[in-house]
């Protein structure tokens, strides 16, 4: 089994050849009607920012909002305040802010950030990672890591 990381999103092509291969013998299949309501983009915030020891939990908001240049809302966690930016744009300002000023803080990860790990199964074991990368570059698919899975009780590569 390999590891790679790929660009596309796997699902999205598996649906749209599923519903062209039913209509293919089928002439009489009416093709369903558009959504009545036009389709709204996914917007999904950014994580929260936790940041910890802070003394004056109100100005430091104040500070972070005059920043970014945009309103948004903080909690009081204790001696820490979780901040929640609305857009990537005011999270990557605050986390710069957060690195520049060395403040204790966590979050999570933006999720347009994140890898996508695929296993591409039925490969020959004994083919060489690099094959696979190669081949996979010219489909135009970047590859940050491709390995040969290996069995965790015995260490045998798997088939």
């Amino acid at each position: 089994m390999v590891y790679s990381t790929i660009v596309t999103h796997p699902s999205r092509l598996l649906r749209t050849t599923r519903t062209a291969h039913r209509n293919e013998g089928n002439e009489n299949v009416i093709p369903p009607l558009p959504p009545k309501t036009p389709e709204a983009s996914r917007f999904r915030p950014p994580p929260p920012i936790t940041i910890d020891n802070i003394v004056n939990s109100a100005a430091f908001l104040k500070k972070l909002q005059t920043i970014t240049k945009e309103d948004f809302m903080g909690r009081v966690i204790g001696k820490g305040l979780r901040v929640y930016p609305k857009t990537p744009q005011a999270y990557h300002t605050i986390r710069s802010y957060i690195d520049k000023k060395k403040l204790e803080a966590y979050t999570y990860q933006l999720s347009e950030e994140k890898e996508l790990k695929a296993v591409i199964r039925g490969m020959p074991s004994d083919m060489p990672p690099q094959q696979i990368v190669d081949a996979l570059l010219e489909l135009g698919i970047t590859v940050n890591d491709c390995h040969v899975r290996a069995n965790r009780k015995t260490g045998l590569t798997m088939p």
